[in-house]
């Protein structure tokens, strides 16, 4: 089996420096995620960014529920991501000589047992979304139908192709037509048939475990509503209903659940690192859609929409430049859009807690990604000395973000004084502590603060969010 080494897994191993995002470019890409979230009424949201010279940024805004903020250690349903994950691990398996994709999955599923399966369709056929499959996954199927029709029952994976479940083919031209539940979660059971293994642990092998996702889960392994950051549809919050039937079928196309900072680092590591061979990348980057749609008007120009093997390809066109980003959406209890955009050296993930937000989500990557690429200079990130790094680790501010109670921890063996501190210098509150220290902030505006930390010789700053 491939081991997968990266670009990132280095960076990550690289003891000498740590990299840290300027403050003053965080407090703008923090504006600009408050006021999309406030504009498109969105309960919370979050957004991760990843440059390739090794900075990582989280960012959230809102609330998960009632008056409880976002939380970065929280996971998110990102959904159709799980596509990119059943892509890469059936690209892998062909670099290993387990299979074709351009064979007929009739070679290593016995189509007899799946409802309404042509043994002739072909591994890429599916993995581009062009076969005649159709989707059983659609408001008011006869699975949508049962799913929701008992909410806390737990499925077995696959009686999703049940024949009462299966709808008629589609697609009789074999063009693009996303194809949402069915094609994707046949290719999870037929990576299981060829491998032996169950799908869960197909994945954690081939990409969990080597990248150092140890969030990473998939949904019919158990979910419960408590472990996410809410769910809302519209203005309704939904994060105390029951989701068990859906999180319990959603298998190779849709069941992935993490923190959103390890789906922005498996994109990046997929697309700036090398978990694939040259080959098989250029593969999941060949466009399958001959009519694409052209979305106008956008922060970057013209946005055209593309699909390859098992990723979304979005190219911007304006006057002055064309940019191509490469990843995957996600709609489920939740929205959310991971892109990679080699050019400009970095990889933002954004998502809301509003499944009904799709369309606000991808404007809101969108828009961010345009304050990237118009403020990035040489020094956005910036290397941090292993010293400095020690001192992030012995000093810590959280919520960050936070609301009204602020709590400062210190792990050195002595008093610490604290000040927290405006972007220009100004005083606002200051102090003694031992160890731990909670303060009411209620009082200071939002924005972004400096708290700074004093410990004998050493001096030590932290930037802190205030929602």
């Amino acid at each position: 089996m491939k081991p997968i080494i990266s670009a990132f897994c280095l960076i990550l191993i690289n003891l000498s420096t740590i990299a840290q995002v300027d403050s003053a470019f965080a407090f703008g890409l923090q504006q600009q995620l408050d006021g999309i979230r406030s504009s498109s009424s969105i309960a919370g949201m979050e957004v991760t960014l990843i440059f390739d010279s090794g900075c990582e940024l989280s960012l959230t805004s809102g609330v998960q529920t009632g008056s409880t903020p976002i939380d970065t250690s929280k996971l998110w349903h990102v959904a159709s991501n799980t596509k990119s994950l059943t892509a890469t691990v059936i690209m892998l398996m062909q670099e290993d000589g387990l299979l074709d994709i351009d064979d007929p999955v009739g070679l290593y599923i016995n189509t007899n047992n799946w409802s309404g399966i042509d043994s002739n369709l072909t591994i890429r056929s599916i993995l581009s979304h062009t076969s005649i499959l159709g989707n059983a996954w659609y408001d008011g199927s006869p699975l949508w139908t049962a799913i929701w029709g008992d909410r806390d029952s737990l499925w077995n994976e696959r009686d999703v192709f049940l024949p009462q479940f299966q709808v008629p083919t589609a697609n009789p031209n074999g063009d693009f037509e996303y194809n949402a539940f069915t094609g994707y979660t046949l290719l999870g059971f037929m990576i299981e048939e060829i491998s032996g293994n169950a799908y869960a642990d197909e994945v954690a092998t081939r990409i969990f475990t080597p990248m150092g996702l140890s969030r990473s889960k998939l949904s019919n392994e158990g979910v419960s509503m408590s472990e996410l950051n809410g769910v809302w549809s519209g203005g309704q919050d939904r994060s105390t209903w029951s989701h068990t039937s859906y999180l319990s079928t959603r298998g190779g196309g849709g069941s992935w659940c993490t923190i959103l900072r390890e789906s922005a680092r498996y994109f990046h590591t997929l697309h700036f690192g090398s978990v694939l061979s040259p080959l098989s990348m250029a593969e999941t980057r060949m466009k399958v859609d001959q009519t694409p749609q052209i979305v106008p008007g956008t922060a970057l120009g013209s946005f055209e929409i593309n699909y390859g093997l098992g990723s979304w390809i979005w190219t911007s066109r304006s006057a002055s430049d064309t940019i191509v980003f490469y990843g995957h959406g996600g709609n489920g209890l939740g929205s959310v859009i991971v892109a990679a955009c080699p050019e400009y050296g970095f990889t933002m993930a954004v998502v809301s807690n509003d499944f009904t937000k799709v369309n606000e989500n991808s404007l809101a990557l969108i828009t961010m990604s345009d304050y990237v690429i118009d403020n990035m200079n040489s020094q956005t990130c910036q290397n941090v000395s292993t010293p400095e790094f020690e001192a992030i680790s012995r000093f810590t501010v959280y919520p960050n973000p936070g609301a009204n109670l602020l709590t400062l921890e210190s792990t050195v063996n002595e008093s610490s004084k604290y000040q927290v501190m405006t972007l220009d210098g100004k005083i606002l509150l200051t102090g003694e502590f031992n160890g731990s220290k909670r303060l009411d902030v209620s009082n200071l505006s939002s924005g972004m603060y400096i708290v700074k930390f004093v410990a004998g010789e050493e001096v030590h700053t932290v930037r802190w969010v205030k929602e």
